[in-house]
């Protein structure tokens, strides 16, 4: 029988071999004489599932539209909302016809007036405009891990080249990653190597692929790639397409509880011993907010700012809800009650 190599998240470190690139080294302080005060903030509005016409479980990857409407993804929905926070539609349609999406777990983003929707188990990228109108698809020769976004009508995707493993035990192995520019045929055109990812890899167990922390500038002339196993982020120049830079701060590493209960699984797999540094990547008012592993009980969870130049100019704590995206002047946040109800939340930041 034919052995599958299987990831594991736990054990994945994300290193860039970047030559003849610039390397900032900032302080564990920020510029700012202000730093780790905790953002003021204005609610505006509020989502709830109260209606019944769409429910929340996991409500995940916002994004808003030139025009403000609100769209995002849970379980077997893709949800659009209006720019009040109304909500307008589901354009999700399970299936593996034209416009309908396999997956669960797909990707997506916003250009001008259309959505482009990837489905990693049909294996093709969806067109269609913001009521969920199909309007082409594109079909892949192959299946990608993730969908970071669009450059210049490509479509940016990463994909892992994995050994031949034979062996009966488990290792650590590097496992070189790309970054691919892929066109609306399907074809790659362009692509930038230098990803090498640490992971263990055994036949006989398993879990989800890793994936990387990645957001393009606002501008859209770069993409903000962090490692995972320290606190450094690197900038894919895209009209260049290559890494010119990368930024990191002196960071105190925040330890990850111990496995409480014993794995069921007879393979000895090492334990990590510290969280990832960073979690996300945010766009807000020209800067680039890092939210990091670091959390208080009554602050709430840290976030770095940085310039375009990498430089740390200020911190922040950020004590409503979690945030999944940012736009112009505001924050949307998911907010849990005592009793698990998911509310999405816009703010105003007051600063």
């Amino acid at each position: 029988m034919k052995k599958v190599i299987i990831l594991l998240p736990s054990l994945m470190v994300l290193t860039f071999f970047l030559r003849s690139q610039e390397i900032i080294q900032n302080p564990e302080k920020p510029l700012s004489s202000n730093a780790r005060r905790i953002l003021e903030t204005e609610e505006m509005f509020r989502i709830t599932d109260e209606s019944g016409e769409f429910f929340f479980k996991w409500a995940s990857n916002l994004q808003i539209a030139d025009d403000g409407s609100i769209f995002l993804t849970d379980e077997s929905q893709f949800l659009k909302f209006a720019p009040n926070g109304k909500y307008q539609r589901n354009i999700f349609k399970k299936g593996q016809g034209p416009g309908e999406i396999q997956s669960a777990f797909f990707y997506y983003h916003l250009q001008d007036e259309n959505i482009y929707i990837y489905d990693p188990m049909n294996r093709k990228i969806i067109y269609m405009d913001q009521e969920g109108k199909l309007i082409d698809e594109c079909k892949l020769k192959e299946r990608y891990v993730q969908f970071i976004g669009l450059w210049k009508d490509n479509f940016i995707l990463t994909k892992y080249i994995f050994p031949n493993f034979e062996e009966p035990t488990g290792k650590v192995f590097d496992i070189p990653g790309k970054i691919l520019f892929v066109s609306k045929e399907g074809e790659i055109v362009n692509e930038c190597t230098g990803i090498p990812w640490k992971m263990f890899l055994h036949p006989n167990i398993g879990a989800r692929i890793p994936l990387l922390a990645a957001r393009i500038s606002e501008d859209g002339k770069a993409c903000f790639i962090s490692d995972p196993d320290e606190y450094m982020v690197s900038v894919l120049d895209l009209e260049k397409l290559e890494f010119i830079r990368k930024f990191k701060r002196d960071y105190p590493r925040v330890k990850r509880p111990k496995r409480t209960t014993p794995s069921r699984s007879s393979i000895k797999i090492p334990e990590r011993i510290y969280e990832n540094d960073i979690d996300y990547l945010y766009n807000f008012r020209e800067n680039l907010w890092v939210e990091t592993s670091t959390n208080d009980d009554k602050k709430g969870t840290l976030y770095d700012v940085f310039n375009k130049e990498g430089q740390y100019i200020d911190s922040f704590w950020l004590d409503v809800g979690e945030l999944i995206n940012t736009h112009g002047d505001y924050l949307f946040v998911r907010e849990r009650d005592e009793d698990g109800t998911i509310s999405i939340v816009k703010y105003r930041v007051l600063e």
